[in-house]
């Protein structure tokens, strides 16, 4: 199997995999970018999603049972959604739907892998949760930490301990415009 990277990748937790988004070779215009797991000791890729959308942003949960993605196969005014597969493949499911202005951009999961945050694109543009309860994945809500200034580009550090992301809130230790971005 031969393929082309094309937009994204994370290494798994245990550091034993990566998942990419990439098309295959030779590239039919037919099919979208797909997601491929491969294995880092130089094993064959096994490719998760197989349709004629765009797969992109792939982020692996902490706990190593989930890959959540950007597909822009319910994209309405340009939003795309987020969808969730088991690591090993299975079926995909949709998490977010059209009406929640879903950005594309990063995924971060929470160390528990029972959480991951977004960006949600309105005009406001904050960071939105959802949250895995019983094994099912609940409907997006606002993060507890937004404000009303702009906050995208979650991500949660290794550890677990801090959630960066980019902001429009006046920084303490900066001057500046307000609709200058600082990292929180």
């Amino acid at each position: 199997v031969s393929i082309v990277p094309g937009g994204g990748n994370n290494i798994s937790p245990n550091g034993n995999k990566m998942v990419i988004s990439a098309y295959q070779e030779p590239y039919d215009p037919k099919e979208g970018g797909d997601l491929w797991t491969i294995p880092l000791d130089g094993g064959m890729p096994t490719r998760l999603t197989k349709d004629e959308t765009y797969e992109g942003y792939p982020c692996w949960s902490t706990d190593g049972k989930w890959i959540a993605f950007i597909d822009e196969k319910t994209k309405k005014n340009d939003y795309p959604a987020i969808y969730i597969v088991p690591t090993e493949g299975g079926e995909v499911r949709q998490i977010t739907t059209e009406a929640d202005s879903l950005g594309e951009g990063a995924i971060t999961f929470s160390p528990d892998g029972k959480e991951f945050y977004f960006t949600r694109y309105t005009p406001d543009r904050n960071i939105w949760v959802c949250r895995l309860k019983d094994e099912v994945w609940q409907k997006p809500e606002p993060a507890s930490f937004n404000t009303n200034y702009r906050e995208i580009s979650p991500h949660i550090i290794a550890d677990g301990n801090m959630l960066f992301f980019a902001s429009t809130r006046p920084h303490p230790k900066r001057r500046g415009d307000p609709k200058d971005w600082s990292r929180w």
